[in-house]
């Protein structure tokens, strides 16, 4: 399975205030960069919405040796990883402008019913052999533990600039929102090395969130809640340095 790579420079509205491109600003950038490969294959959004189906982001891991800067540029390499049934795994690596790796991430893919909201087999790469595909991480991504004891640290109210093509809350809004929870001193002081991430219902305009957070210095979980139903939408374990 060949790679697909695309070009990237840090923006000013992708960096803090430490001008640092942010987390989430770079988990847009692996999203875009699977979105334009899976288009390239044929397997991307135009063609799954014919089909009355969707890609959907079930699980995602990051790790980063160093945090690029403004004034940087950046090349994500994607390239699909694995598959079962039902799920497809897609892997990255993240370089410097310099060709340097600076970091790599791991995601866990289905195909959605557009209708039902059900995954679905997908209707593409039955006959594709990924056996032998390089993985970045050596551990397939599993569903996170609960987190014991996490409190509200915020609100959030999913509003109109939040909710993707696909009429549900953007994945990277769920990290920007949990991650925001964090005293800001902490995220000034602190590089974020190492995220997991899984993804585990739909959000939609005009939901009222509640973002739960606790753990030790430097590790921290959390957990995304829909405050109507008490539906969890997401949780995360991330670690600083």
């Amino acid at each position: 399975m060949p790679t697909y790579s695309a070009e990237w420079p840090v923006t000013t509205d992708g960096c803090d205030r430490k001008a640092r491109i942010t987390i989430p600003y770079l988990c847009s950038l692996l999203q875009e960069t699977a979105v334009m490969h899976a288009e390239n294959l044929g397997w991307g959004y135009t063609l799954l919405k014919e089909e009355g189906l969707q890609w959907v982001l079930s699980r995602q891991w990051l790790r980063m040796d160093r945090i690029p800067r403004w004034h940087e540029s950046l090349r994500v390499e994607t390239w699909p990883s694995g598959k079962s049934a039902l799920t497809w795994n897609r892997d990255y690596r993240i370089f410097d402008e310099n060709g340097g790796a600076i970091g790599a991430a791991t995601s866990l893919w289905f195909v959605m019913d557009r209708e039902s909201r059900r995954p679905k087999p997908a209707p593409f790469g039955n006959d594709m052999d990924l056996s032998g595909v390089e993985k970045v991480r050596e551990n397939d991504l599993k569903a996170l533990n609960q987190a014991d004891g996490l409190e509200r640290k915020s609100s959030v109210k999913a509003g109109y600039h939040d909710i993707d093509l696909h009429s549900h809350v953007n994945n990277v809004r769920y990290l920007k929102w949990m991650v925001d929870a964090v005293d800001p001193g902490f995220l000034d002081d602190k590089t974020l090395a190492e995220l997991e991430i899984n993804f585990l219902a739909e959000g939609f305009l005009g939901d009222e969130l509640d973002v739960l957070t606790g753990g030790e210095e430097g590790i921290r979980d959390f957990s995304l809640k829909r405050r109507s139903d008490d539906t969890e939408l997401c949780r995360m374990k991330a670690s600083w340095i």
